[in-house]
């Protein structure tokens, strides 16, 4: 399982490469069979082989780690949409720990999945710190 996951602290490359490619895409939600094909297409867009396991895995970090999110609940299959924010604020930190960008402060998710500066308690876009 991925229960280990709760322990990372660094995103790996596949982490980033998962984040990245669904930034770029923008679709507002993705089944994980969708994200190992966007991830394949890109792969064999670069000449290089897949390899799929690996990603598997990634992905339910992701997920663990609130980066992915099912906002309707778990479905069959479930459907996942990036937490935005979030993702683009570890991409940037290169870590799990969210960091309020304006203060350099610790930041989490509430409970509507807007990330909050742990300093002052307000949404990080209204930091008061």
């Amino acid at each position: 399982g991925v229960a280990d996951a709760d322990k990372l602290v660094n995103l790996s490359g596949k982490h980033k490469m998962v984040l990245e490619r669904l930034i770029d895409l923008g679709w507002s939600e993705y089944t994980s069979e969708q994200i190992l094909k966007i991830l394949e297409d890109y792969y064999k867009g670069k000449g290089d082989v897949f390899k799929s396991n690996p990603y598997k895995r990634t992905i339910s970090e992701l997920f663990r780690k609130k980066l992915l999110i099912c906002p309707l609940g778990i479905r069959n299959p479930p459907k996942y949409t990036v937490n935005k924010e979030k993702a683009l604020n570890c991409l940037k930190s290169g870590k799990f720990i969210d960091i309020c960008p304006n203060c350099n402060n610790e930041a989490d998710v509430n409970s509507r999945q807007e990330l909050f500066c742990k300093g002052c308690a307000m949404l990080v876009h209204a930091c008061k710190c």
